[in-house]
């Protein structure tokens, strides 16, 4: 058993170069982050049972065509299960692989190697292996995502549809953090530094929920203010940040 599908237009705090999705949702996950708002999917007892590879295929048929497949936390499940299911969908939208970057470099060489996917969605948690390892249960995870990232890069030039949407490229998601926990502008720096440019999405939306007692620093998201600092240290980078959708406010913000 692998997951469950879903379609959604573009969701609030994502990217609008995506347009309207199938989602493939596998359950389970290879990292155990303290802040995570997705514990009913990610790890066991699960909130909805889960169907196989026949049966998401058969879903996404019905959904039809879509501007963009998710392949949503794809990491844990093993490429040869994998692999083929993604030929199954190829006929049905721009296939995206949507992953934390913990993924096994070999993997991702492999997925490269054989044009299985379109479009790389990479969300690069934290830059330090130490702060990692403490909130997310990945003890060289810092270190695999600036592997894995520079690797794709490589091989991932940013290309758009004549609608606007995304055709194939390396898109780079990076939560801002309660103090700077993700180091975010050496995040910035590095993204910045890939052979390719990539299209980057700093997000605001981080949420502290049900954050373990020992975890008292993760119960204050940043603000709004914060943020804005945080897209002009991006700027500055050299990250063409115009392009995400960063003219939201945090969740929550002083003063209002």
């Amino acid at each position: 058993m692998l997951g469950y599908v879903s379609k959604t237009e573009t969701e609030e705090g994502e990217e609008s170069i995506f347009g309207s999705s199938t989602r493939i949702h596998f359950q389970g996950c290879n990292m155990r982050c303290a802040f995570c708002i997705n514990k009913s999917i990610s790890r066991p007892p699960y909130a909805r049972g889960a169907i196989g590879s026949k049966e998401i295929i058969e879903e996404v048929k019905k959904i039809g065509p879509v501007n963009s497949i998710h392949l949503i936390t794809p990491s844990h499940i093993i490429l040869d299960e994998l692999l083929p299911l993604i030929e199954a969908l190829e006929p049905y939208g721009t296939i995206v692989y949507n992953t934390s970057g913990y993924d096994s470099p070999v993997d991702i060489q492999a997925l490269i190697a054989g044009e299985y996917i379109d479009v790389f969605l990479i969300t690069f948690k934290f830059f330090s292996n130490d702060v990692a390892f403490k909130y997310c249960g990945g003890s060289n995870y810092a270190s695999v995502v600036k592997k894995n990232l520079t690797t794709i890069s490589k091989h991932y030039q940013l290309e758009f549809k004549q609608s606007g949407y995304i055709k194939r490229g390396l898109v780079i998601r990076h939560l801002l953090m309660p103090n700077d926990l993700g180091e975010s502008n050496k995040v910035f720096q590095f993204a910045a530094s890939l052979p390719n440019e990539v299209y980057f999405n700093l997000m605001d939306q981080y949420i502290p929920y049900k954050i373990p007692k020992r975890f008292k620093e993760l119960k204050t998201p940043p603000t709004y203010e914060q943020y804005m600092v945080s897209v002009n240290n991006a700027l500055t980078a050299g990250l063409d940040v115009k392009k995400s959708d960063r003219v939201r406010k945090c969740l929550t913000s002083e003063g209002q």
